[in-house]
């Protein structure tokens, strides 16, 4: 078990580095709050999408989708850096500290938090694949709607150079 806790001491935990100045702390301290401030503005865009009959074809949905995972994913790692940053945050709950002072004064078990550090863990990842995968469909549907604008073009290009006025190759 106790090989467990290092385990993933050694995958959850941001502990500060021997070598970081104190401008590095401080950026690490504050990006988790631009990460939920992003996600809001993510949130909105969504909104919007779904509110604007005109905008949401095909390409409007993989873009919702694509927004909406990405707010998750925000959220998650968000949570996840200001969590280990906390006095009693989830590297603690995780069992990097021997004193669980602070979850015998709130009454909470220690299988619920590690429990809920584990969801926010899994739904992070999950957000984080299916933010990567609605970008692949997103840059499939863009491939897919100007697929023919490509050989067009080149056929304008040959046409203008100067080697090769009036020779059209189709």
């Amino acid at each position: 078990m106790d090989y467990l806790i290092q385990v993933l001491q050694a995958l959850t935990c941001f502990p500060p580095q021997p070598g970081e100045s104190i401008d590095d702390q401080w950026a690490l301290t504050i990006y988790p709050y631009f990460l939920f401030i992003s996600s809001l503005f993510l949130v909105a865009t969504f909104v919007v999408y779904a509110i604007l009959p005109e905008i949401r074809n095909m390409h409007g949905v993989t873009i919702m989708c694509h927004v909406a995972s990405l707010a998750v994913m925000y959220m998650g790692m968000g949570i996840i850096q200001l969590c280990s940053y906390m006095p009693h945050g989830l590297c603690i709950t995780m069992g990097q500290s021997d004193d669980d002072f602070h979850l015998k004064k709130k009454k909470i078990p220690k299988f619920v938090i590690v429990s809920l550090n584990f969801l926010t863990a899994v739904v992070t990842h999950f957000a984080f694949l299916s933010t990567f995968t609605w970008l692949n469909v997103m840059s499939f549907d863009i491939f897919w709607t100007f697929r023919y604008a490509i050989p067009l073009l080149y056929i304008l290009l040959y046409c203008n150079s100067s080697s090769s006025r009036g020779v059209v190759i189709i």
